[in-house]
């Protein structure tokens, strides 16, 4: 009988492997009354930030449709106003948002602004 050849995992040396993902969460899993203190001690929020909020949703909804043709490299109105051009009917609420805050970057700028192309 030939010798049966090693595996190659037995050349490595072997290392203990942290605590698994499920045993870490039940460690830090917080309690009921953790969770009520966490929300009893947040600040409420404004309805200007809830607005706010609510815009920039709406805009990163029209940044990830592909309705309206790609959005890397050009602003979010470029990109409603080549939509409009080409006849894809972009929604007039994106341009109403974007034109109501023009000088924001959060506004006017793409999900992937500030990623390279």
């Amino acid at each position: 009988m030939s010798k049966k050849q090693p595996l190659i995992t037995e050349s490595f040396p072997q290392q203990k492997l942290p605590a698994t993902r499920s045993s870490k969460r039940l460690e830090n899993k917080p309690t009921t009354t953790d969770k009520q203190d966490a929300v009893s001690n947040s600040a409420p929020r404004s309805n200007a930030d809830i607005l706010r909020e609510a815009e920039l949703n709406i805009l990163r909804k029209f940044d990830v449709r592909m309705d309206y043709g790609p959005c890397t490299g050009i602003t979010r109105m470029e990109r409603w106003d080549r939509a409009d051009r080409n006849g894809l009917n972009p929604p007039d609420k994106i341009k109403q948002i974007i034109l109501k805050h023009e000088n924001d970057t959060e506004y006017t700028n793409n999900l992937w602004h500030d990623y390279p192309l």
